[in-house]
This record gives structure tokens, C-alpha cells and sequence, in this order.
């Protein structure tokens, strides 16, 4: 199948979680929650998880597809260093000899080697990802706290939401930090919508080449 349908299959998924935190999220008409905080934070984090799941499933598939011969929409792969037979030998290059059943694509740095050694070190993957790195690891450490909070994730998610907020902050939530928009713009959008429009970008530039 062409590479745009991984960039469609992406955005369907983030679609469908979008769905989920604009249900959860509504407001009567006195602008009080129809929903209890609780089940608010449990939605809009689980929506989050889907929603990095689908980043890291298309992340795969590309590297899939491009290994496979497919092509961006625009900008062709100069260089492919990997001719895999079908899809599973694709992957089992892409895991190696690390003695893992999956690569771990929610580490930038992981996803950029792997670029340079199957596509070289100028490709639309490494471009993108290089260009995302420190978003991307606030994501990871958005996702950890969210799947399972711990003192060590907590702690981190802590240090990210302070240094975002510009305010010290101890023991916040995962779907409060999500759900915080910046009021510098004039329009405040919260961190989920942000997150989620550079997804979508990155995901469109990488498709496109």
C-alpha cells in the first residue's frame, strides 16, 4: 500500500481519540464539567496513549514502506541500504540483534540511527525527527506518567510541567498538564492540541518527503 495510507491510518486514529476528550470535556451552559474530574483525567490520558500508540504504529509502518520500495508523496528516497522481502523481514531488519521483539519508537534517538543506517544520513526521517527531539521527549515523559504513574515518572512529568507552566509544580497529572493552555496566544490552545497538531505535521512531512 502507498505511504499515505499510514499518514490516513494516523490521523483516523487521532480522530477517533479526539472524539473522546471533546465528549468528556463538555460544559453545560453554567460552563461546569458534565463530567466528574476523575473520569475527565482517566479519558483524556487514555485518548493521550492512543493517540502516542498511533504516532509510534505509523513510525513503523513507514519505515516499513520506505524499506520496502515505497516512496514519500513528493520527494523521493535517495538512498536505501536494506532490500527485505516482506513486511516481517522489514521489521525483523528494523529489531536487528538487540534480542527485543520491538524497536522502541518513543525514543527519537533510536528512530534517527535507524534512519541513517537504512535510508543514509540526509532522509525526510532523521529531517523531522531531529527537528521535534526535545517535543518529542516531553511526549515520552508525558506517556510514561500517563501508562504508569510512578515516583520516578511523576517526579519527571513534575520537572516538564514546571518548566512548560513557568511555575513550580508537585504531583500534577498527566491529563492536567494536557489539558493547560499557554494564555500568551490570543487564542489559548492547550498542550493536547498543540501535541497533537505536530504529530499530524511531522507525520504529513515524513509522508511527503
Amino acid at each position: 500500500m502507498p505511504a499515505i495510507d499510514s499518514l490516513i491510518q494516523f490521523r483516523t486514529s487521532v480522530a477517533e481519540a479526539n472524539n473522546f476528550t471533546t465528549t468528556i470535556l463538555q460544559r453545560y451552559a453554567s460552563g461546569n464539567y458534565k463530567f466528574p474530574v476523575l473520569l475527565r483525567n482517566f479519558v483524556v490520558e487514555s485518548a493521550f496513549l492512543r493517540i502516542f500508540i498511533a504516532w509510534e504504529t505509523f513510525l513503523e509502518n513507514i519505515f516499513v514502506k520506505y524499506m520496502m520500495g515505497e516512496q514519500p508523496v513528493f520527494t523521493p528516497i535517495v538512498n536505501r541500504y536494506a532490500t527485505p522481502i516482506d513486511i516481517n523481514h522489514a521489521k525483523s531488519f528494523l529489531i536487528g540483534l538487540s534480542g527485543k521483539q520491538f524497536v522502541d519508537w518513543s525514543t527519537p534517538d533510536t528512530i534517527r540511527k535507524l534512519s541513517i543506517i537504512y535510508f543514509g544520513n540526509v532522509n525526510i526521517i532523521n529531517t523531522v525527527i531531529s527537528s521535534i527531539h526535545t517535543d518529542f521527549l516531553a511526549l515520552k515523559t508525558i506517556r510514561n506518567a500517563a501508562a504508569h504513574m510512578t515516583a520516578a515518572t511523576g517526579g519527571k512529568l513534575d520537572v516538564l510541567a514546571s518548566n512548560i507552566m513557568g511555575s513550580p509544580q508537585v504531583g500534577i497529572k498527566a491529563a492536567m498538564l494536557l489539558l493547560w493552555a499557554d494564555p500568551v496566544p490570543p487564542i489559548p490552545v492547550s498542550l493536547f492540541s498543540n501535541y497533537i497538531t505536530l504529530l499530524d505535521t511531522s507525520a504529513e512531512l515524513i509522508t511527503n518527503g
